[in-house]
């Protein structure tokens, strides 16, 4: 290349991250226009925020637009992708890679768009592993211990003994074993739970006692205790999890979601949560995201909502940050990126949701 590459940033960073870019790569043109970028919101702008200044950016649909327009001819690399500029991708192959903040990244990796244009996808695989087990072995145990029960008797100043769960020797069922997975499994293996996993293609897996491959996942459904959701989206796992599948499972037993919320049949989890079918559940992804306050799932019983951002806690942004400088420096010295998805309609059950 003789001209210098161009980095354009699609999301928010405070100032030392961009910065932290700047100076690890010197060869390479980092571009941060507050009207290419999505800006921080809600809590989980707290972790971009920046200490020493408040961003105002203007999330014009229109102005956007005419950013991404004027920039994207001259773009080599993304960090992440705005929405604004998912119909204009140049088709000729010539973005190097877009770096996800996601996990697994399951709407670009299965954007015919992205698609088209050629672009390579790095995920952020490995960093939300700590955030997303922890809260899935969290609501684990909330439920086994019958914590929410505890707090409502609290509010009654109501002194009444309840009896609580033992993990040890009950069974669980994780469903998409890569890396979140595992983490879980390793976690849960602390507490005494037999862990089985359950990957498009099944191998050896010290995390686990046994991995099954997806045909078998309706045979495994009776016998476990708690099942835990963490497949990527894709055309293959949309609605996995749906009223048949639900009424294959143990009674009593407890889901937890930490994948996409597209793999789930909200309406039949409501259902099953309100027959007793399921003893309990705790979602971190939903397929319309703000949930709206119209939507089912707010008066389901025995139900955690988690505003998809249970894979956040402090140093995450900093930890993609550092992943995405390491990319940008494999792809000018040419030797391969990390963390690069696989291709559209390859639904892989031992990626990654996308969180982030």
């Amino acid at each position: 290349m003789d001209r210098r590459p161009r980095v354009v940033l699609s999301r928010y960073l405070p100032d030392r991250l961009i910065t932290r870019i700047t100076n690890s790569c010197p060869w390479a043109d980092i571009i941060a226009e507050p009207n290419a970028m999505l800006p921080p919101t809600g809590r989980v702008g707290l972790l971009y925020a920046s200490s020493d200044r408040a961003w105002e950016l203007d999330s014009d649909p229109e102005l956007s637009e005419l950013a991404w327009r004027r920039l994207l001819p001259d773009t080599d690399v993304l960090f992440d992708l705005h929405p604004s500029a998912v119909d204009l991708l140049p088709a000729d192959g010539r973005i190097a890679f877009i770096q996800s903040l996601a996990a697994g990244a399951g709407e670009l990796l299965h954007d015919e768009r992205v698609h088209r244009a050629g672009i390579p996808i790095c995920t952020a695989r490995g960093v939300h592993d700590d955030g997303l087990a922890d809260f899935t072995l969290a609501a684990i145990l909330a439920h086994a211990k019958r914590l929410g029960e505890l707090e409502q008797n609290k509010r009654r100043r109501s002194w009444v003994e309840s009896e609580g769960r033992r993990l040890r020797g009950t069974t669980m069922l994780v469903v998409g074993l890569g890396s979140i997975g595992k983490a879980i499994a390793r976690r849960a293996t602390a507490f005494g739970i037999v862990v089985r996993g359950v990957q498009r293609r099944p191998r050896a897996c010290d995390e686990v006692e046994s991995t099954h491959s997806l045909d078998e996942l309706d045979g495994l459904l009776g016998d476990a205790d708690w099942v835990v959701d963490v497949l990527p989206a894709s055309p293959d796992t949309r609605w996995i999890f749906d009223s048949e599948r639900f009424s294959r499972f143990r009674t009593g037993a407890y889901f937890v979601n930490i994948g996409r919320g597209s793999t789930v049949d909200e309406l039949a989890l409501c259902r099953a949560l309100a027959s007793g079918v399921l003893g309990g559940a705790a979602l971190d992804a939903y397929e319309e995201e703000p949930l709206g306050p119209s939507s089912p799932l707010w008066d389901a019983p025995n139900l955690v909502i988690s505003p998809h951002s249970s894979a956040l806690i402090p140093g995450s942004v900093d930890r993609i940050v550092d992943l995405f400088i390491d990319n940008l420096r494999r792809h000018h010295e040419g030797r391969p990126l990390r963390n690069l998805a696989s291709p559209l309609g390859h639904a892989n059950l031992s990626e990654e949701p996308s969180h982030g």
